[in-house]
């Protein structure tokens, strides 16, 4: 099963997981960590993401549980379809439950229409709502410029 993902973290430099936003199918979690001090984001996470956090806030261990849950009903084998795996993939990973085959995807374009579109589309669901720099609504918006693509 495809899940999209998209993280919020502290900073390019020295990242530490913020938030967490995944779509599978009708099925949807985000949390925040706790602990996260302000102090440590880069002034860009400061000014566009730190207001836009909406809870839940939970505990690492906690957080795992709920993946752990989420995952649970998508099957043995996921594909997580991401934006920015260096950083997406890189801090879903110490949450994953041991045994889970997964894999990750980034958008791939059979030509430059099919990105001008995955593009556009991204672009719209945020102009009609969604909320850019919130985990939860990156991730609808990826999937969203995703099965824009898968019809043409």
């Amino acid at each position: 099963m495809i899940i999209f993902l998209d993280t919020e973290f502290t900073s390019f430099e020295e990242p530490y997981l913020i938030s967490i936003g995944l779509i599978a199918d009708e099925n949807e979690l985000y949390f925040e960590l706790a602990g996260i001090s302000h102090e440590i984001c880069a002034p860009f996470v400061q000014a566009n993401v730190l207001p836009l956090l909406t809870g839940p806030v939970l505990k690492p261990i906690e957080g795992a549980e709920q993946l752990a849950a989420f995952l649970s009903l998508c099957g043995p084998e996921v594909t997580f379809f991401c934006d920015a795996p260096r950083y997406d993939i890189t801090l879903l990973t110490p949450f994953l439950p041991s045994g889970l085959r997964w894999n990750y995807a980034v958008p791939s374009f059979q030509d430059a229409a099919c990105e001008g579109l995955f593009e556009r589309t991204r672009k719209n669901a945020f102009a009609n709502g969604l909320r850019r720099h919130h985990a939860l609504d990156d991730a609808k918006a990826i999937a969203a410029a995703w099965a824009a693509t898968r019809r043409i």
